[in-house]
């Protein structure tokens, strides 16, 4: 089938219509870029003015290239399309309309408090729902797009991500959803394993439908009575004791911990590590990626995934796979090393490894459509 889908990754989001890959440019980050060329410029001619009262100047640099953002999710609404991005502390969701030469995006909403992912649009319903990450949560939130009204789905101490309206029509909503652990104070200790919920407005009920201690499932989709979803190994937080070695290893240690966190944050904007432009590089973080808010080594997953597949090896570990989960909880395993996925009216599947995007038809065989790097989610219409 795959007449039309997007895939997104970190820094760029596509449209494949009609066999053909189309780049959606984001009219919000072209001009968040020229703002910041014009700012950097400013800056640059005061401090030429400066340095020419000392007798000396050095060449301006007026690149964007540090900037840190990501797409952060889209959805289709009829023959455009919304997509949510964010930029440095900024975020927002725009309507971008491919079909249209040279006609402006339109805004939906523009926030620095917080931040917007996984837009999911109702064709049947006209409503949107999407996730809003604000105050340490993340929580569902529903707005119909011709009134221009929100409201809040779910609340509480959680992460509540990643929803889709049901493929079948019906008034459901299904997403991903993991508890918050904290300690006496207060605090952030750990993120508990990801389940799945459904939102179902007919009955006013929440349904929970898998849930396990060892495993998350990310990205549900539901598809009437059928149920999809990555399936991975939870992993947490382990204590570490302290031993006589640690003590010398303490200076070592601290570059070490400053170098990642401000890797980590390259990692979260931009999925890739530091630039090449700075002073300092860790060689082992060069083959490492962060993707769906796990650093995977990349370089031996795909050094793994090379004996089943030679010309596009998966990026993540073959232990994140796509299921079907029946009705008693079962999982039936469809295909390993998933790093996004979708399915179609017709029951068939799109997936990516994060080497290529493929198409699964409904109990068949997979089959490669083209070679895509990176690629972190994959969105049918609804």
């Amino acid at each position: 089938m795959e007449n039309r889908f997007i895939y997104c990754s970190r820094e760029k989001i596509n449209l494949y219509s009609d066999g053909k890959s189309v780049p959606i440019e984001s009219q919000y980050l072209q001009s968040y870029k020229k703002n910041m060329v014009q700012i950097n410029r400013k800056k640059e001619w005061k401090e030429k003015s400066d340095l020419t009262l000392m007798g000396r100047y050095s060449s301006p640099r007026s690149d964007v290239d540090g900037l840190r953002y990501s797409f952060t999710g889209a959805t289709f609404v009829d023959t455009d399309l919304i997509y949510s991005i964010q930029i440095e502390n900024s975020s927002g969701m725009f309507k971008a309309r491919p079909a249209i030469v040279d006609k402006a995006e339109g805004h939906i909403v523009h926030n620095t408090d917080r931040s917007y992912h996984s837009p999911s649009y109702s064709s049947a319903r006209k409503e949107m729902v999407y996730s809003v990450k604000e105050g340490g949560v993340e929580n569902l939130h529903l707005q119909n797009l011709a009134k221009e009204t929100e409201r809040e789905l779910t609340e509480g101490d959680s992460f509540d991500a990643n929803p889709r309206w049901d493929l079948a029509g019906s008034n459901r909503i299904v997403y991903q959803t993991a508890g918050i652990g904290r300690d006496q104070q207060g605090n952030f200790a750990m993120l508990g394993p990801w389940g799945i919920n459904i939102l179902d407005f007919e009955n006013n009920d929440v349904i929970e439908l898998s849930y396990s201690h060892s495993y998350d499932y990310i990205f549900p989709v539901l598809h009437g009575k059928r149920l999809f979803a990555i399936r991975r190994p939870y992993e947490t937080f382990k204590r570490k004791y302290f031993s006589p070695l640690d003590l010398i290893m303490i200076p070592i240690n601290m570059i070490r911990t400053l170098f990642s966190f401000i890797n980590f944050s390259s990692m979260m904007f931009r999925g890739k590590p530091l630039s090449d432009g700075m002073a300092v590089k860790d060689p082992a973080v060069e083959k490492k990626i962060f993707i769906h808010g796990r650093m995977v080594d990349a370089e031996k997953a795909m050094k793994a995934s090379r004996k089943f597949d030679t010309a596009n090896p998966s990026v993540v570990p073959r232990s994140w796979v796509l299921v079907e989960i029946d009705s008693e909880g079962r999982d039936t395993v469809l295909e390993e090393g998933v790093t996004a996925f979708d399915v179609q009216s017709d029951g068939s599947i799109l997936f990516s490894n994060g080497s290529a995007i493929y198409h699964r038809p409904d109990g068949g065989k997979r089959r490669l459509l083209f070679k895509e790097k990176w690629v972190e989610q994959i969105i049918v219409p609804r």
